[in-house]
């Protein structure tokens, strides 16, 4: 699978890769993130303005205390995220982190990311 966002930055998921993906994450607080990528306080935060912006609440459809794994897997933000995938409706997080250009990206490139 390969996407490009609107500024040509190819994603490579690796959260979609048969070897070695990325593992979803389970914080303390009950919340499935979709992606080790998102455990920091700041990417995690970019995330749920994404699935806000885009009509979800992250923190009711990823909450494992009120929902199964399962369910939370068919919540409305989840399938947003999957369906992202194919339409290139994705956090920037994504593009930054899976990104088959340079890791590191330059101040110019990551400020694209930002708009």
């Amino acid at each position: 699978m390969s996407l490009k966002n609107k500024h040509g930055f190819k994603l490579e998921p690796k959260c979609h890769r048969n070897i070695n993906p990325k593992a979803e994450v389970l914080n303390a607080t009950g919340i499935l993130k979709p992606c080790e990528n998102y455990s920091s306080r700041n990417s995690w935060i970019e995330f749920v303005n994404w699935a806000k912006e885009n009509g979800c609440d992250a923190y009711l459809d990823l909450d494992t205390k009120t929902k199964t794994i399962d369910e939370v897997k068919k919540s409305k933000t989840w399938q947003l995220l999957q369906n992202g995938f194919k339409n290139g409706n994705l956090p920037k997080n994504c593009f930054k982190m899976c990104s088959s250009n340079d890791r590191t990206l330059s101040k110019h490139h990551y400020h694209l990311l930002k708009k």
